[in-house]
């Protein structure tokens, strides 16, 4: 019994060792396998790097005082255009207060546009259009109150409040909404707001300069029928002309839209132009008739601004971001007599 239970046993065991020899002997001698080379080290901006995203925050600057400066030369304007009128003392007052504020009102949203700021430039004009006149009605009733009815209160009240008014809507102007964000100028990048009002600017100032052209120096000068020549060709090219500039520029919708603007807004700053007349001239006998008139002309220039600092801008593609080149030169001629002349470019 012993026998028989021990065979299987050593067989197992040959087996065993036959099998790690056989190993051992069919197995290849292999290489070593090489260290692993280190990855080169990648600094930060070189072309292997992975690009670095960035957050620009833009900042909030304040052009404040760039709003009083304007509202500073619309007095002097308004001073150099009382001045130049002959007639009674409350007319020249109303002359100085008006045009101070039609100047001033124009002038501060040209600032806002420069500052890409249009929202809260239209903001600021609309506050140089109703507290002016508010401050009339309210000065009219705190003026009226304060002499007991005893003696014409309506043309002092309305005039100071008129003004109080206007200092009010510059103060808010000035203090409250003249801030923009500013971007980085180096950071171009392909659809980036373009502005191209300047084309609008050169048609709408040669309206305006070919009015004054034919107003300025007349022999028997007539308020009214100033403002009326002065008025006709600056609103006949606006509204006729000046839309096209869009157009040409694919932006069909924004060119109806400058159209509808120009033909219907000056209309309806007559109204303001009423109240402000009449307003700072204190009931003058003529003030509603002017007021109408001028209040149109000066709604002309402001829809003209609005159109020109809010409604002209694009959005740039990369072939119009490609820089345009001109450049001069001068080659000998092919007959070798004389030179060639010219200039060439890219566009």
């Amino acid at each position: 019994m012993r026998n028989v239970r021990a065979v299987p046993f050593a067989a197992v065991f040959v087996v065993m060792l036959n099998s790690a020899a056989l190993a051992q002997t069919e197995a290849p001698d292999l290489p070593p396998e090489p260290a692993p080379t280190p990855a080169p080290a990648i600094t930060p901006g070189s072309p292997d790097a992975a690009p670095v995203h960035t957050t620009t925050v833009s900042e909030r600057k304040w052009f404040g005082y760039e709003i009083l400066l304007m509202d500073a030369a619309a007095l002097g304007g308004g001073l150099l255009v009382g001045s130049a009128n002959e007639g009674s003392d409350r007319q020249q007052t109303g002359d100085v207060i008006a045009s101070t504020w039609g100047i001033g009102m124009i002038g501060s949203f040209a600032v806002h546009a420069a500052h890409e700021n249009t929202a809260l430039g239209l903001a600021g004009t609309g506050a140089r259009l109703l507290l002016p006149p508010i401050g009339a009605v309210l000065g009219v009733g705190v003026q009226c109150i304060a002499v007991a009815g005893e003696r014409p209160c309506s043309a002092a009240g309305g005039r100071g409040g008129f003004v109080v008014g206007m200092i009010g809507a510059t103060l808010i102007d000035s203090l409250a909404l003249a801030r923009a964000e500013v971007d980085d100028p180096d950071a171009s990048i392909e659809g980036e707001r373009v502005w191209y009002g300047y084309q609008t600017l050169m048609i709408d100032g040669a309206a305006l300069a070919a009015s004054l052209a034919f107003t300025i120096g007349r022999k028997h000068p007539d308020r009214t029928d100033d403002g009326a020549r002065m008025l006709a060709f600056p609103y006949l090219t606006g509204f006729l002309v000046s839309p096209w500039v869009h157009a040409f520029h694919g932006r069909i919708g924004v060119a109806f839209a400058s159209l509808g603007l120009r033909a219907i807004a000056p209309a309806l700053a007559t109204v303001p132009g009423i109240t402000t007349k009449c307003a700072s001239s204190g009931g003058e006998r003529r003030c509603v008739k002017e007021g109408a008139v001028w209040g149109l002309f000066g709604g002309t220039l402001l829809v003209a601004a609005i159109d020109i600092g809010a409604l002209s801008f694009e959005r740039a593609s990369k072939a119009d971001m490609a820089s345009t080149s001109v450049l001069p030169f001068v080659t000998p001629s092919e007959d070798g007599h004389g030179v060639l002349a010219g200039i060439t470019g890219a566009m």
